[in-house]
Formats: structure tokens, sequence, C-alpha cells
């Protein structure tokens, strides 16, 4: 099953078909690679800096993360909620 893709260029295309052809593994190492990719154009290395400390005070307990539910609902509190 394919999902429908936007109109794309002839080389996409060449590339969507060989693609379809790979083995599972070999589909998910290219996913992979193609991921860190988009990660490495899509983000500005401040951005990633901030990011990867935020991980890291995490991991050092240093941080606690707060369950998505109770930040909306800190924000409704303060904020309201919007129609």
């Amino acid at each position: 099953m394919s999902a429908a893709l936007p109109s794309l260029s002839a080389s996409a295309q060449v590339v969507l078909a060989a693609l379809s052809q790979l083995s599972l593994e070999d589909k998910t190492i290219i996913t992979s690679w193609l991921h860190t990719e988009l990660l490495n154009e899509a983000f500005p290395q401040w951005e990633m800096d901030i990011v990867n400390e935020r991980l890291s005070r995490m991991d050092q307990g240093l941080s606690i993360p707060i369950p998505w539910e109770e930040v909306k609902a800190q924000l409704d509190a303060k904020w309201g909620r919007k129609p």
C-alpha cells in the first residue's frame, strides 16, 4: 500500500522506484541516513546545541520533563482555552 505523494521531480520518481525494490533492512538503513541528513539541514547548529544540552540535563537528572497533559492544563489556566 502506498501513500499519495505530491508531484515529484523525475529524479525523485526514479529514486522511489528503486527504493521500492530494496529489502526492508536496506530501506531501514536508508531511512535512518535520510533522517540524519534532514536533521543536519533543517536545524542550525545553535538550535541543535540547545536540544543536546537539554537532553544531557535530562539524562543527568537535572531536568525533569513535564507530561504534555500537565503542560496543556498549565497553559489553559494561564491563557485560557481558545475556541
